[in-house]
């Protein structure tokens, strides 16, 4: 297996990545300055050179971006290897940008159709496929990469509430923030990762939440599981990991009821999901308040999760998508 990459100015450091892929081989090109269209063109490029070698049997390409540079090559390169995609969170859902950008990136994903199988991560995304694109997804759920285990909550002791991940528009820090003022006399708020300076200003502001800074390996796991209450009040998601984590290490959630997210937390039973502002600060009170709920919560977390995101199921999975696709592609060919 080979994992190849464009690096952006918040990808992990090398040895972080070659923790996170293993056995496989590690390839980057290009670098963290080139803009939109030069990353594409350069994923055209090295795509149609990966085919044209024969050295692969697949090529699976993650992010919308990246499918998009696959299936905007030729059919016959394509039909050489087995190719498909992973959007991980539709770009025409993101609500960082208007309608007329959304529009686009729609058209794109229809136009591109059938071009490449496309893997979702999700059920719900799989059924966003099937609503706005009219096209059926293969599922293939993301997986932990923690291992999955349970105490006892915090009780007298300072609450901590925690959030994953980059400080951009798609993760809410605003609602963070606010949701630190509100509760800042009842609990610690923790904002696990980092993202540019500007946008942490801009968002967390002097809002009491701490921030760790970007964390890799042993660091991460440390600090997820010094949480009590994961607060992740994000936009779209494809499928997190980071919740998929935090509910291994039978931390509860408060979260949105959103694509992914309700993919990861069973409502009620390993965390509370919610749509407005008020009724997810409410969530979270009733969590840092009560930590029968939480001890309930996280324990039933730990175990459904364990059983739905084991990384060994995902990857006899991967195999049996692939080999799918695979009769499906030389079914067509024979007609």
């Amino acid at each position: 297996m080979t994992f190849a990459y464009i690096p952006r100015a918040d990808t992990p450091g090398r040895d972080e990545l070659t923790r996170i892929v293993g056995a496989a081989r590690l390839v980057e090109f290009g670098d963290a300055t080139l803009n939109t269209v030069a990353r594409l063109r350069l994923l055209r490029s090295r795509i149609k050179d990966a085919i044209a070698t024969g050295a692969f049997d697949v090529i699976h390409a993650h992010s919308s971006l990246a499918g998009f540079a696959l299936r905007t090559l030729s059919g016959r390169a394509r039909r050489q290897v087995v190719t498909c995609y992973s959007p991980h969170g539709f770009a025409f859902l993101r609500q960082d940008v208007g309608p007329v950008v959304r529009s686009t990136f729609l058209l794109a994903e229809r136009l591109c159709g059938n071009r490449a199988a496309l893997i979702a991560v999700s059920p719900s995304e799989s059924k966003i496929a099937r609503d706005s694109l009219k096209v059926d997804a293969y599922v293939l759920p993301n997986s932990g990469d923690v291992p999955a285990g349970h105490r006892d909550p915090k009780r007298g002791a300072p609450i901590r509430v925690g959030m994953v991940g980059r400080v951009t528009y798609a993760k809410a820090p605003w609602r963070f923030a606010a949701a630190a003022r509100r509760f800042s006399d009842r609990a610690e708020f923790v904002w696990v990762g980092s993202g540019d300076p500007a946008e942490r200003e801009k968002w967390l502001g002097d809002a009491p939440v701490e921030i760790t800074g970007w964390l890799e390996g042993d660091s991460l796991v440390n600090e997820l599981e010094d949480l009590d209450i994961l607060y992740y009040p994000t936009l779209w998601e494809g499928m997190p990991l980071s919740l998929i984590n935090a509910q291994l290490l039978g931390i509860p959630v408060v979260a949105t009821d959103i694509v992914g997210n309700r993919d990861v937390v069973i409502d009620g039973e390993t965390g509370i999901l919610a749509n407005s502002e008020d009724s997810l600060h409410s969530a979270l009170g009733d969590l840092i308040d009560n930590a029968n709920l939480r001890e309930k919560l996280g324990r039933a977390a730990s175990v459904r999760a364990s059983e739905r995101f084991d990384p060994e199921l995902r990857a006899d999975q991967s195999f049996d998508i692939y080999a799918s696709i695979r009769r499906q592609q030389q079914a067509q060919r024979d007609r």
